[in-house]
């Protein structure tokens, strides 16, 4: 992967990206098959059971756009972010909310 990091004053190099991912709970990749190459990708952290922590999202800025669903409450915390608010849906599994 390339292109991701920049302007990290000590970014990670390819080894340590590539253990990043593979010591993650999750991880999904965006591929631009035309290019051959990663363009984005996001990975989370979880306990497996109730909930998963998503520390790092990293985009190429040729990107138009990136999304994020969160509830209402959270999008004041978004807009800080430069995220704009807009209509969307998510599915919540309410049954597995207490983790068994």
């Amino acid at each position: 992967m390339t292109g991701f990091f920049v302007g990290w004053p000590n970014p990670p190099d390819p080894a340590t990206q590539l253990r990043l991912l593979q010591g993650s709970y999750r991880v999904v990749l965006a591929l631009d098959p035309a290019r051959g190459q990663v363009i984005g990708f996001i990975n989370a952290l979880s306990d497996g059971l109730l909930s998963a922590f998503i520390p790092l999202l990293a985009e190429l800025r040729h990107l138009y756009s990136i999304d994020l669903l969160c509830d209402p409450n959270l999008q004041p915390f978004s807009a800080r972010l430069g995220l704009v608010a807009l209509p969307g849906t998510a599915l919540r599994n309410y049954d597995r909310q207490s983790g068994s």
